[in-house]
């Protein structure tokens, strides 16, 4: 009998992959429809378009920080000048409610706007005080905004019957008006309640005697002394007042 050759084992087989759940895309589109590829976001500064928000940004008010008063250059070429009953107002103002508008400076620390308030704040003993920076500014518009910050201001008006009433209830409640920008003389004055209004005794209402400057509103011709003046030549009785129709 004869002796059979053992079988021969089959390799083994390696081991199935499991796959890889694939994420979930959310539903199919349907056939025949295309589906747009989204736009691809540029790198930063790469052909960006700034936007108002950008824009925003860079505003000097967008940032407020606090810096050493001897920091601060004032411009040398300010037109605006500050009294000395201003900066009072000013430090009284600083005392009632704090710093609310920041100075304006570019980034070597020239100032651009707020030389009174930096005044009141030296004059107060502060050591630091809030500053908005103007960062990129050409030289011609820091030049500018020196002028114009103190220009576009008086443009404004006020209407007085409202201010008259803000006035007189901001005083019943014992507010501090210099604070506010009032002395007691411009009160009564716009309050009407000065204590007498009338001329004083001996007080000469007119006199033509009293020499004083004049300007004909007509002309520009400017003289000196009563309501006429003198032309070489003429008589007493001939003399009329400067700028009258004959």
């Amino acid at each position: 009998m004869s002796s059979l050759s053992p079988r021969a084992k089959k390799p083994a087989k390696p081991p199935k992959k499991e796959k890889t759940p694939e994420p979930d895309r959310g539903p199919a589109p349907p056939r025949n429809v295309r589906v747009k590829n989204k736009p691809l976001t540029p790198p930063p500064g790469a052909g960006r378009t700034f936007t108002r928000a950008d824009e925003e940004a860079h505003w000097p008010a967008a940032q407020v920080e606090l810096r050493a008063v001897e920091t601060l250059q004032p411009y040398a070429r300010n037109a605006r000048t500050h009294s000395t009953t201003q900066i009072e107002r000013l430090v009284a103002s600083i005392k009632q409610w704090g710093f609310t508008v920041p100075v304006l400076c570019d980034e070597t620390g020239e100032m651009i706007a707020g030389h009174a308030r930096l005044a009141a704040a030296l004059a107060m003993g502060l050591k630091r005080v809030p500053v908005m920076v103007a960062r990129g500014w050409t030289e011609p518009q820091k030049r500018a905004y020196v002028i114009a910050d103190n220009r576009l201001a008086e443009s404004a008006s006020w209407d007085f019957n409202v201010l008259a009433e803000e006035l007189h209830d901001l005083r019943v409640l014992d507010v501090d008006m210099m604070a506010v920008g009032f002395s007691e003389a411009e009160l009564n004055d716009l309050l009407g309640d000065a204590k007498d209004k009338t001329a004083p005794d001996g007080f000469n209402e007119y006199d033509e005697n009293i020499e004083t400057d004049h300007r004909c509103p007509r002309c520009g011709f400017e003289w000196s002394g009563g309501a006429t003046h003198d032309v070489p030549g003429e008589q007493e009785s001939e003399r009329i007042p400067h700028g009258s129709e004959v």
